[in-house]
């Protein structure tokens, strides 16, 4: 028999099935112990699975702003589009109302002309607009040839 220590009794010997139970908890706690101490020392681990988790955190934080870009980019190019249609559109009527109004310029002229033309003329004068309206280019060239010599010549009497 053994003294349990402190005690100053005797101790008794275990059975072989107890001293086995005993040997195993030792075991577990010394693996405790071990695993303590080792599981700071696994940097190349730790190092590892901080990556992966940065890696991931990154890879979202790519597809949010990818899609959100993508998103941008759509709303920039519809704006665009609305804008550009917009300004179509005023061209068009800007352009109508421009016509409209060189049109209606053009017939008070007709008629004023028809007005001032004497009787005797007024047969030529249909064959002069008619020739003016085949010879259009020519003829507007003459007039401002006309209108830069009238200018200048006025300018020149200042």
């Amino acid at each position: 028999m053994t003294k349990k220590p402190g005690t100053g009794g005797p101790t008794p010997t275990p059975t072989p099935e107890e001293a086995r139970e005993q040997a195993d908890r030792t075991h577990e706690r010394l693996d405790e112990t071990i695993e303590v101490p080792t599981a700071g020392t696994d940097v190349r681990g730790r190092v590892q699975e901080k990556a992966a988790e940065v890696g991931g955190r990154i890879g979202d934080r790519t597809a949010v702003i990818r899609i959100q870009a993508e998103d941008k980019a759509a709303y920039a190019r519809d704006r665009l589009q609305d804008t550009a249609g917009q300004a179509k559109e005023r061209i068009q009527d800007t352009a109508g109302q421009a016509k409209g109004r060189i049109q209606d310029t053009a017939a008070r002229t007709v008629r004023l002309v028809q007005e001032k033309t004497p009787e005797s003329w007024r047969g030529r004068t249909g064959q002069v607009a008619n020739a003016a309206r085949r010879n259009a280019g020519p003829l507007i060239a003459g007039a401002v040839v006309f209108l830069v010599v009238a200018v200048r010549l006025g300018r020149g009497r200042r």
